[in-house]
């Protein structure tokens, strides 16, 4: 990212949100959401932590006065009412890169709140989302891997790590394409997170497939027993 100054960012997120207030590591106050042509919509009681690694730490946002129902449908968590504003792997590629407090307003905190209006309105967010916690982790890789083979998804990610494949070798999705005309896109994406992203998502999808394993074999065997 380059030289920062945190002083200087956050006094360039002062002035452009003056209903904002530094208190310790945290924003506190207003954020007001206006539409493209500056007429105001809304507005919502935030809390913004400030990082320890800044910048190479993904922000947080809390919505602290109750407004937004803690439902999954509106991506924000029931107990402290962090605010989920992107995917995991999305916010571990783009701390990877660098970004400030005043770069996550304007990407991340604003959309956010401005689709919680959307939503209000239409009952459906305005570009689509992705589900909400754990459901979001298998979606993202279901997506970049192009196929719904949690199977498939971790022999990808095993063989990503391992770098036991070449581009002109087959695929080890199983047709009879070369890695570099099929899934090597799906590898690129993965060069942007950080190797503890990947490696927590192994984890959990690691169970999430055994878990379904083994309803699976539950539901054949109770089928059996009939």
């Amino acid at each position: 990212m380059g030289n920062f100054d945190i002083d200087e960012d956050l006094s360039l997120v002062l002035t452009k949100f003056p209903k904002l207030e530094l208190i310790n590591d945290a924003l506190f106050g207003v954020i007001d959401i206006f539409d493209n042509n500056d007429n105001y919509y809304s507005s919502y009681e935030v809390k913004i932590v400030i990082p320890k690694g800044y910048p190479y730490v993904f922000p947080s946002v809390y919505e602290t006065a109750g407004r937004i129902p803690r439902i999954d449908n509106r991506h924000i968590n029931d107990d402290e009412g962090d605010c989920c504003v992107c995917v995991l792997q999305e916010a571990d590629i783009r701390a990877k890169r660098g970004i400030t407090i005043l770069n996550f307003i304007n990407e991340y905190v604003i959309p956010f709140f401005a689709n919680q209006i959307y939503y209000e309105a239409n009952g459906k967010w305005a570009n689509g989302e992705y589900k909400h916690g754990l459901a979001g982790i298998l979606q993202y890789y279901n997506e970049i891997f192009n196929t719904q083979d949690i199977k498939l998804i971790l022999k990808g990610i095993d063989i990503y790590f391992k770098g036991s494949i070449k581009p002109y070798e087959k695929c080890f999705c199983g047709n009879d394409k070369k890695l570099k005309r099929c899934h090597q896109k799906t590898f690129f994406e993965l060069e942007k997170m950080s190797k503890k992203r990947i490696n927590d998502d192994y984890i959990y999808l690691s169970l999430l497939n055994l878990k379904m394993k083994n309803n699976s074999i539950f539901h054949h065997y109770h089928l059996q027993m009939k």
